[in-house]
Order: structure tokens, then sequence, then C-alpha cells
């Protein structure tokens, strides 16, 4: 059954609330994340390492692959801001759960953490743990067969994003990952928006649309497969 915008706004509510999801996080995983949410383990692999943000692929103790994200606010506005509006991290970890209710492919999202200043009104460190998503990155993916079988999937997941008003905002074709039976998930959430305004949403999905084909030269073979997969925004609907 079909979530209704109603039952959407009232599930993220809910997941704002949320720092475990049990669904993807047992007790034992969970109280294991907790230790390293302050601080990266020794053995991370690292593979992003940036000003604002350091990710990682890192092995739990029961041997669950996982990636974890660490968050760093640059200045006070936006250790304020985040605190106020949200920070990209819980945008991320909502995402992800929206993405979970409405059958959008992703790794699945298993404890986020944030650290409140002392009075509560700014954000030090946001820390998300996530499922890893083996397998090849689109870009890196040549063989047509496999390509025509990630076009269908995505062909129903952006149809259901934009009956959702929803955006990645990055659509790079190295955050959305194949795995070796042909099956797609979409990574690297932090910039996604869901049940945007009509007219914010249309732009928005442009961006995506373009973006998204910028991945492949106009003459490949993945160009010509992806170029219609996207449905173009509707004003009137």
């Amino acid at each position: 059954m079909t979530p209704t915008d109603n039952d959407l706004t009232a599930a993220i509510m809910q997941f704002q609330d949320e720092r475990v999801n049990p669904d993807a996080c047992d007790a034992a995983q969970a109280a294991e994340l907790e230790n390293i949410s302050s601080s990266p383990p020794n053995d991370l692999i690292i593979c992003k390492d940036g000003s604002r943000s350091l990710v990682g692929k890192h092995t739990l103790d029961d041997g669950t692959e996982c990636v974890l994200k660490y968050y760093y606010p640059k200045n006070l506005a936006k250790k304020i801001n985040y605190a106020l509006r949200g920070s990209r991290c819980m945008r991320s970890w909502i995402a992800a759960k929206v993405f979970s209710r409405l059958g959008i492919p992703t790794a699945a999202p298993m404890m986020i953490h944030e650290q409140k200043g002392a009075i509560g009104i700014t954000i030090k460190q946001s820390f998300l743990a996530c499922h890893l998503a083996p397998g090849t990155p689109l870009c890196d993916i040549t063989d047509e067969d496999v390509l025509q079988k990630v076009a269908s999937q995505l062909d129903k997941t952006f149809t259901t994003m934009a009956s959702y008003h929803i955006s990645h905002g990055d659509l790079k074709a190295n955050n959305i990952i194949v795995s070796n039976d042909g099956k797609i998930r979409f990574i690297d959430l932090d910039g996604v928006t869901i049940m945007s305004p009509k007219k914010k949403w249309i732009e928005l999905h442009k961006r995506d649309q373009k973006r998204f084909l910028k991945n492949w030269s106009s003459d490949s073979a993945a160009y010509q497969i992806f170029k219609d997969i996207i449905p173009p925004a509707q004003p009137s609907a």
C-alpha cells in the first residue's frame, strides 16, 4: 500500500526522534557503534577525509560491514543552524528511512548520534552509521545488459521519487551502487529533499536530470540507455 503524504509527514516526524534503526541494528551493534560515535576507530578504512566530514568503512565485531560518517560543522553559524533546522547528518538519516519506507533501494541506516553544545543550541558533531552497500559504482559499469537492468530499476525508482517530490541532490553515478546481481542502491543522501513545494521541486528535479546525464558523454551507450529515464516534471500535476 502506497503511503499518503500525511503518512509520510508523520513518519518523518517519528524518524527525527529515532536514534537506532531496529530493522538494521541490534542491541550489541548499537552499543558498539555508540562507543565509536565520538571518534573514529583506529582501523577505519578512510574513503573521504574532507573539511566537513570523514567517511570510512568499518567492520563490527560480528563481521557486519558498515560505513561510518563523522560530520564536523565548520563554524558557529552552522552549528546553530544545524541544531535549529536539522543537520546534513539528520537529513541523510531521514532520507534513508524514507527511501526504505517507499521501497527506494539504499544502504540501510543503523544509527545516528549528534553531540549538542552545553545549552542545546548548537551541534558540535554528528555521526551516522549505515550498512555497507557492496558492489560497483554505476560510473564504472559498461556492460550494456547490466545497464539495461539498472535502467529498469531506475525508471521505477525515479517515478516513485517524482510522486513524493523527492530530489536526490547529488546524482553522480558513483552515488548509485550496483551489486554483483545487478541491483542498485543509492548512497550519499546528505542532499536529499522530500515533499518540496511544487515550484522548488521542479527546479531541483531539473538539476537532478542534468547532473545524472552529465555522468556520461552523449555518444556513450550508457547515455543512450539513460537519457529518458528520469520523467520530466509536470508543473500542472
